[in-house]
């Protein structure tokens, strides 16, 4: 069947907004239903509706707004669509590259978080070792004390009485 009269077949059963985008997908893509396992035309229409619905949601999401569990649902709609034999492979590759950002922009989000904390260790460790450098300073100038009195050599009660 042409892309024109799958459409034509269609356009009663879409509705307005999933018919232009079905329309458009026809136009670049031709027939992506040529050859799919499904014979009726309800079973092509839902799964067009699912595709269509994909291509909505990335219309209406940037990188920074889609969240994992939106593209989880994506991929899925897209595999179940060429499952049924749909020719889908650049929606698929599409999605594919959003995972992949999608991961990187995660990752490199973790990687900030972590160097903060290696940056906030840095500044507790040197807290503490300016700490530690105070309390030898002290031990040392107890110490010097201590061996001037003599008193750390000899009996505790000595010269007391």
């Amino acid at each position: 069947m042409a892309e024109c009269e799958l459409f034509n077949a269609l356009q009663n059963a879409l509705s307005i907004r999933n018919a232009h985008i079905i329309k458009q997908i026809l136009r670049k893509y031709g027939d992506i239903t040529n050859g799919s396992l499904l014979k009726s035309i309800e079973a092509k229409v839902a799964f067009l509706q699912l595709v269509a619905e994909v291509v909505e949601r990335l219309h209406s999401h940037t990188l920074g707004t889609i969240g994992a569990h939106e593209i989880q649902v994506l991929q899925k709609w897209t595999h179940d669509a060429t499952a049924v034999g749909f020719h889908v492979k650049w929606l698929q590759e599409r999605i594919e590259k959003i995972v992949a950002m999608s991961k990187h922009q995660d990752h490199l989000m973790r990687l900030n978080e972590i160097n903060q904390r290696i940056n906030a260790a840095k500044i507790a460790l040197s807290e503490m070792e300016r700490q530690q450098m105070i309390l030898r300073k002290e031990i040392d100038s107890m110490m010097a004390k201590m061996d001037r009195d003599e008193f750390c050599r000899s009996n505790l009660y000595e010269g007391l009485l």
